[in-house]
C-alpha cells in the first residue's frame, strides 16, 4: 500500500514538473499560512493553553508532512509553552528538546531566522522557557545554567532582572539562603532606583523569608515590616497607576512566603503575629483558619475556638488539603464534654469541609490524567509521523532518480498525456478512499466521545448519596439506610447497563428518573414535593433518547433551586408529545438561577457549570452524530427571578 501511494506521488511530482512549473508556490503558501496561523496562536497561548495544544497538534503534523521546517521548529517551541502554561514539565521538555533538536539538524538548510521565540523574535527567549520547565521538574543546577545563557544573549538590564529573580528563586529552593540573599540584595538596589513599589515589596520579603531560614528572624522580621509598610494606605487609595488589586495579591503572596519560613523555624508567636497583623489588611477568612492551627499549636483552646467561630462566619471552601481542617475536627472532640451542639456543628464542618476536598482533589486528579494522557498520545502519533516521514523521504528520492533514468525513454508529448490521464483517475480513487476512511474515524470518534461522557456521573451525587446512609447508620435507621441504599445500587446498576446504549427507549429513562426522584425526595422529603406527569396517550415505548438526559435538569433543580428553598418546593416533570417531537419539562419553583449563583460557593459553581457543559456537549455531539436537533431552552419561571423552566425537545431519531 505505502509503496504504491509512493509511486502515485512520484508520478503527480512528474506531471507537476511538466505542466506546471514544481510545487514551489504551493509550499510558500503553506508555509506563509502556517506561521500567520503560530504568530496567532503565540498571542492567546497564556490565555488559553488546552486549546493552543490542540491546534498546534495539527499544525505540526501538517509542518512534518509537507517539510515545513521553520513553521515545524517554533511549532514545537510553542508546544513546550503550552505544556509549561499547565504545570506539565515533563511534556513541556519533550516538545523543548524537539525545538532544538529540529533547529540543530536543519542550520545547513539556510532555513529562515530560527524563532524559537515569545514576541521578541529572538532565539534567547528559548533558553528562559527551558529553565522555568526544569524549575518546575525541581533541576535547579541545570534551570539556572540555560538562565544564565539566556541572560548572556538577550544582554539588557531588563532580561537580567529577570533572571536574576528566577535564578534567586531555585537558589532558595535549594536552601541556598547566602547566595539568595545576595542576588535579592542586588535586585533590591535595582528597584529602588527604578522606584517599582510592587517589585520593592517583593524584594523585601524575599530578603525576610532568606533570614528568618539562616536563624536571623529578627533581621527577617525587619525586612519583612518594611515590605509592608504603608500598604493599609495603599491599598485604600484610588491610584490608577498601580491597581489595589495587584498591590493586594502581592502582598498576600510576600505574607505566605515568609510565613512558610516562619513555620519551618517553628517560629509560632512570630507567626501568629504577622497573621494577626494580616487581618487588618486582608479581607480572607483562611487567616481564621490558620490562625486557629498556630494557636491550637500553643494549646490555647479559647483563642483557637474564637478564631474557628470566626472562620465558620465567613467559610472558605477554598482547600485542597486535609491537614488544614484537622483543628476542626480535634477541637470538636476537645469541646464534646463541654459543649456537645458545639461540637456537633463543628464536626458537621469538617465533614462538609471534607467532601469538598475530596472532590476538588478527584476533579484535579482526573483532568490532570485526561491532560497527561492526551499528551502522551499526541506525542506517540508525532514521532509516529516523523518515523513514517523519514521512510517516505527516502523512498521518494530512490523513486525519484529511477523516475530520471525512466523520463529519458519518454518519445512523445501523447503518452505523458495518457499517463497524466491515469494518474488523475488515480488520484481520484485516492481521494475518495481518504475521504471515506475520514468520515469513518470522524463518526467513530464521536461515538468515543459520547461514550465517555455518558460513563460520568456527577461524584457530588454519590458522596451525598454515601453521607445521606451514613447519616441514617449514625442515628441507629437500619431500615432507612438499608432501603436508600438498595434503591441507590438497583440506580447504579441500570444507568451503568444503559450508558453502554447510544439510545434507550423512553420507558427506560423514566424508570432511571424514577428512581432518581424518590431517592433525592426521600433525603429531602422537607424540602419538596415531585409530580412526574406522564399523559396515558404517550406510548413510552415508541420513543428513544439519550441515555441520562433529564437527570442532569432535575438534579440541578433539587441542588440549586429547591434545596435552598426556605419553604416546601414542587418539582414537576412533564413529557408529551409536541407534533413530531418529544417535549420534556423540568419547573421548579425554587429561589431561582441568579439567586442560587450568589449563595453557591466558588466550588459548587465549578461542579455545576462542569455538569450543564457535559449535557451540553453531549447534546451536540448526538446532533452532530445522528444529525438530529435536539433543543434545550432554560428560562425562569417567574418574572420576579424564581423558579427555573426547562424544555427539552427531541424528534424521533431514525436509528
Amino acid at each position: 500500500m505505502l509503496k504504491w501511494i509512493n509511486t502515485c506521488f512520484l508520478l503527480i511530482v512528474t506531471g507537476l514538473h511538466v505542466f506546471a512549473g514544481g510545487p514551489y508556490a504551493r509550499k510558500a503558501r503553506l508555509t506563509s499560512d502556517t506561521r500567520e496561523s503560530l504568530h496567532k496562536i503565540e498571542k492567546t497561548l497564556s490565555a488559553h493553553p488546552e486549546e493552543s495544544i490542540k491546534e498546534l497538534d495539527g499544525i505540526i503534523k501538517l509542518a512534518i508532512k509537507e517539510d515545513l521546517q521553520p513553521s515545524l521548529s517554533l511549532a514545537y517551541y510553542l508546544m513546550g509553552v503550552s505544556y509549561t502554561e499547565l504545570k506539565q514539565p515533563q511534556l513541556a521538555l519533550h516538545f523543548i528538546d524537539l525545538a532544538e533538536e529540529n533547529y540543530l539538524k536543519n542550520k545547513d538548510r539556510k532555513l529562515e531566522k530560527y524563532e524559537v521565540t515569545k514576541n521578541t523574535g529572538k532565539p534567547q527567549e528559548f533558553y528562559f522557557t527551558k529553565g522555568e520547565i526544569l524549575s518546575q521538574l525541581q533541576r535547579y543546577q541545570e534551570a539556572n545554567q540555560n538562565y544564565k545563557v539566556y541572560k548572556k544573549r538577550a544582554n539588557n538590564k531588563s532580561s537580567a532582572r529577570k533572571t536574576n529573580y528566577a535564578i534567586a528563586r531555585n537558589e532558595y529552593a535549594q536552601e541556598n539562603y547566602t547566595e539568595a540573599i545576595s542576588l535579592y540584595e542586588q535586585l533590591l538596589q535595582e528597584e529602588l532606583a527604578r522606584n517599582d513599589e510592587i517589585q520593592i515589596r517583593v524584594c523585601y520579603s524575599r530578603l525576610a523569608a532568606c533570614y528568618i531560614s539562616i536563624d536571623n528572624t529578627e533581621l527577617g522580621l525587619k525586612y519583612y515590616n518594611k515590605s509592608v509598610q504603608g500598604i493599609d494606605d495603599i491599598l485604600m487609595s484610588e491610584n490608577e497607576e498601580i491597581s489595589a488589586s495587584e498591590n493586594y495579591n502581592t502582598y498576600s503572596k510576600n505574607k505566605e512566603v515568609v510565613s512558610q519560613a516562619l513555620r519551618k523555624q517553628n517560629k509560632v508567636e512570630e507567626e501568629l503575629d504577622l497573621r494577626n497583623r494580616a487581618l487588618s489588611v486582608l479581607d480572607d477568612s483562611m487567616e481564621h483558619l490558620r490562625l486557629a492551627q498556630l494557636h491550637y499549636q500553643e494549646k490555647d483552646i479559647v483563642a483557637t475556638e474564637k478564631s474557628l467561630d470566626q472562620y465558620f462566619a465567613n467559610i472558605s471552601y477554598n482547600l485542597i488539603d486535609k491537614k488544614e481542617i484537622t483543628v476542626i475536627r480535634e477541637m470538636a472532640f476537645k469541646l464534646e464534654s463541654k459543649n456537645a451542639a458545639k461540637a456537633f456543628t463543628y464536626l458537621k464542618y469538617y465533614e462538609e469541609l471534607s467532601d469538598t476536598i475530596n472532590t476538588r482533589l478527584l476533579s484535579l486528579q482526573i483532568d490532570e490524567d485526561q491532560l497527561g494522557k492526551q499528551g502522551y498520545e499526541n506525542t506517540l502519533q508525532l514521532e509516529i509521523l516523523r518515523k513514517n516521514k523519514e521512510i517516505s523521504d527516502n523512498t521518494i528520492s530512490s523513486l525519484m532518480h529511477q523516475s530520471e533514468l525512466k523520463e529519458e525513454n519518454l518519445k512523445s508529448q501523447k503518452t505523458i498525456i495518457y499517463l497524466l490521464t491515469g494518474i488523475a483517475i488515480i488520484v481520484l480513487i485516492a481521494l475518495v478512499y481518504i475521504i471515506k476512511v475520514s468520515q469513518q474515524r470522524r463518526v467513530a470518534n464521536q461515538k468515543l466521545a459520547l461514550r465517555s461522557l455518558r460513563t460520568q456521573m456527577n461524584p457530588h451525587f454519590i458522596f451525598n448519596a454515601l453521607n445521606s446512609v451514613n447519616s441514617f447508620i449514625s442515628v441507629s435507621d437500619e431500615r432507612s439506610a438499608n432501603r436508600f441504599l438498595t434503591e441507590f445500587s438497583t440506580l447504579m446498576r441500570t444507568v451503568m447497563e444503559n450508558s453502554e446504549h447510544e439510545f434507550i427507549s423512553l420507558t427506560k429513562e423514566v424508570d432511571i428518573l424514577r428512581i432518581y426522584l424518590e431517592l433525592e425526595h426521600f433525603r429531602f422529603k422537607d424540602k419538596f414535593d415531585y409530580h412526574l406527569e406522564i399523559p396515558p396517550n404517550l406510548d413510552t415505548d415508541d420513543w428513544v433518547i439519550p441515555p441520562m438526559l433529564i437527570q442532569p435538569y432535575v438534579e440541578n433543580a433539587i441542588w440549586h433551586g429547591l434545596r435552598y428553598k426556605e419553604s416546601k418546593g414542587n418539582l414537576t416533570v412533564s413529557l408529551q408529545k409536541a407534533k413530531e417531537h418529544l417535549q420534556i419539562e423540568v419547573i421548579d419553583d425554587g429561589i431561582g438561577r441568579e439567586k442560587s449563583q450568589e449563595i453557591k460557593t466558588k466550588n459548587q459553581r465549578k461542579t455545576s457549570s462542569t455538569a450543564l457543559k457535559n449535557i451540553q456537549e453531549r447534546v451536540t455531539l448526538f446532533n452532530a452524530l445522528h444529525q438530529l436537533k435536539v433543543d434545550v431552552q432554560i428560562t425562569d419561571l417567574n418574572t420576579d427571578g424564581t423558579g427555573t423552566k426547562v424544555i427539552i425537545l427531541i424528534p424521533q431519531p431514525q436509528i
